[in-house]
């Protein structure tokens, strides 16, 4: 599957928001609960608002992570220059370790890949 420089632009920089959100998601859980634990005389309300806020992120950074998944998952298996054992190398490790994977993949086979003219009909 041949991607438009814009098109390379636009995953590499959801790929790399993904990494950058979990990083965020987890100081922003581990604050937040360390906050909680410190100050029990925290209104509830407080401590409700906060986790809110976890999990509003959380699903946040799920949905992209689904959506950037598949997306991965369909170039490595259409990609013509990886081969059988290599593609199912590559979506295994898509499955388990895709925060660290996907950026590695992206570098390695989709912003070194020989670039296609910007053109309607030949998009993905």
């Amino acid at each position: 599957m041949k991607l438009s420089k814009p098109i390379k632009i636009g995953v590499g920089v959801l790929t790399l928001l993904q990494l950058v959100s979990v990083i965020g998601f987890v100081y922003k859980a581990f604050s937040s609960i360390m906050s909680i634990a410190t100050n029990p005389e925290a209104a509830e309300t407080d401590a409700v608002a906060s986790m809110m806020s976890v999990m509003g992120g959380a699903t946040l950074i799920s949905i992209l992570g689904m959506i950037l998944l598949v997306f991965y998952i369909v170039h490595a298996a259409s990609n013509k220059s990886i081969q059988g054992g290599e593609k199912a190398m590559w979506i295994v490790l898509f499955f388990f370790l895709s925060i660290i994977s996907m950026p590695i993949y992206f570098f390695i086979r989709i912003w070194n890949e020989k670039e296609v003219a910007y053109d309607d009909t030949e998009m993905v």
